[in-house]
């Protein structure tokens, strides 16, 4: 990118940053048992024990992120990891 004089942004993404790891809310959450614990997600919060009230950051919260990274405004963010976890993490 800087060869080619345009600049840019390398945004890696990935579901763990190795020390630990989030949920995202995408149809790999649901399981069978979903309905019998609340709806879904429900079966993974209670087998965890995540808090009441606790909802999986979605898709879309995922690609927002991104589309602010790839933005001009968002060059003094470097080399950092951004956790979406929505203040819990699995470690």
């Amino acid at each position: 990118m800087i060869k080619q004089g345009r600049g840019g942004r390398i945004i890696g993404a990935c579901s763990s940053s190795g020390k630990k790891a989030g949920f995202v809310a995408t149809p790999l959450l649901a399981h069978p048992e979903d309905e019998k614990y609340g709806g879904f997600g429900s079966y993974l919060k209670q087998l965890t024990n995540m808090p009441p009230g606790y909802e999986f950051p979605s898709p879309t919260t995922v690609s927002e992120l991104v589309a602010y990274l790839i933005k001009p405004d968002s060059f003094v963010v470097t080399g950092e990891s951004v956790n979406l976890c929505g203040t819990w993490t699995f470690d």
